[in-house]
């Protein structure tokens, strides 16, 4: 039974992908499904890093107040289906197929983005299952995202601004802010992360529809995971005033976030991630592994400091970084890493690339074509291409391992 729900599982997301174009008609959808969007309260949650975070905390939170949640985020580590949950619980392979069936049964052969089938998945989900509260966490951008569809909007977050997807979004902060501001729907209260830069850009747009604005104005923050805890307690204690947030829960992370794996978990990565070259995987100890390893899906400037930041301070030592690299980023994003390196000598950084045979990631000949194009720090280039000589040792030799004493690997 298990092979057969895989079997129609594979099936089902075969049939999304091969449905999926650039033109969308989310809203066309919502209406020939007869879903009625005013049945949940909805919190939106925006910005260019922790949003994800921001939306599980919020989630678990309400959870722990006795609501019943249906949280939808993006993207997925393992499984499509960590893309919808109810109470934090992933939505079942059978219903997702099942779902998504009827879906296409009633939109027949209209186009649609694959992001918004997922999402249409997770809205009749959350309807089959009564949900009271809904918290969506937008795709990118915000204003034309098709998660901005709600007009029962309670709270809008805004975690943080910074320069991500910019040939959509813009070049500048400014215009990347306004495509976030987008989000803030007439009577919502709006939360902003310690980190949104372009504050006025927000208090206008807010002003302009009756919103009102809450700011993180905390600072010094000991790390990222600190910075999304205090956004979602405002957003449940003072945004939507539910009473006091829940410790344990403000302190959830989700498990594609940054987190030390365990032994078992560990083995998890290793079977998925390192399945081509398993002689990429770190030895240090008897079980083959680091002494910490961390899963992180880190993709911009902002989110690589962030990430060195958290991992230094908790580590310190040596790190390596096990990578791949989507087609819609550049190597600059790893142009952070030398300002850690500058900081303490002791330190050392390598990389190591993951040669992912998927038609969105780069393969190692585009990583060496980039390293002559891309604007880099010196030092940082140093760096990458020390980690592509040594992964094409690796990947032509399949030697045994590659052996460290006190690293972190950063994956």
């Amino acid at each position: 039974m298990v092979d057969e729900e895989d079997s129609e599982f594979k099936r089902c997301i075969n049939r999304i992908l091969s449905k999926s174009t650039k033109q969308d008609n989310f809203l066309k959808c919502i209406n020939l499904l007869g879903i009625k969007t005013d049945q949940f309260n909805i919190i939106h949650v925006s910005g260019t890093n922790g949003k994800s975070s921001v939306a599980f905390k919020v989630s678990k939170c309400l959870i722990s107040l006795g609501l019943k949640v249906g949280l939808f985020t993006s993207p997925h580590i393992f499984e499509y289906t960590e893309r919808v949950r109810v109470q934090c619980v992933q939505i079942p392979k059978r219903d997702f197929v099942r779902i998504t069936d009827y879906i296409f049964s009633v939109v027949g052969d209209m186009p649609i983005h694959f992001f918004s089938t997922i999402l249409l998945i997770s809205l009749v989900y959350f309807t089959e299952k009564k949900v009271e509260w809904v918290v969506l966490e937008s795709g990118i951008g915000g204003l034309l995202d098709p998660t901005n569809f709600a007009p029962n909007t309670k709270a809008v977050v805004i975690s943080s601004i910074g320069y991500d997807h910019m040939e959509i979004l813009g070049k500048t902060l400014d215009e990347i802010a306004l495509q976030k501001a987008g989000t803030i729907k007439r009577g919502s209260v709006v939360v902003l992360g310690p980190n949104c830069h372009k504050d006025e850009i927000f208090e206008n747009k807010a002003r302009e529809v009756g919103a009102k604005v809450i700011k993180n104005n905390k600072k010094d923050f000991e790390s990222f995971d600190e910075e999304n805890t205090e956004t979602s307690r405002l957003v449940v204690e003072e945004a939507l005033g539910l009473g006091v947030a829940n410790i344990s829960a403000l302190s959830s992370r989700l498990k594609m976030r940054m987190k030390i794996l365990s032994k078992q978990e560990c083995e998890v990565v290793k079977n998925h991630v390192f399945s081509k070259y398993p002689s990429l995987v770190p030895k240090s100890n008897e079980y083959g592994i680091p002494k910490a390893v961390v899963l992180d899906i880190a993709h911009n400037n902002t989110a690589i400091n962030r990430l060195c930041s958290d991992l230094f301070k908790v580590y310190g030592g040596n790190a390596v970084f096990c990578v791949a690299i989507s087609l819609n980023r550049t190597l600059s994003i790893f142009n952070p890493l030398v300002s850690f390196l500058n900081k303490d000598s002791r330190r050392s950084i390598e990389i190591l690339y993951l040669d992912v045979d998927h038609s969105y990631c780069r393969t190692l000949k585009d990583v060496d074509s980039d390293l002559d194009k891309v604007d880099l720090h010196p030092d940082a280039k140093k760096i990458l291409k020390s980690g592509l000589d040594k992964t094409r040792l690796i990947c032509s030799t399949e030697s045994s391992g590659i052996n460290y004493s006190n690293e972190v690997s950063g994956i």
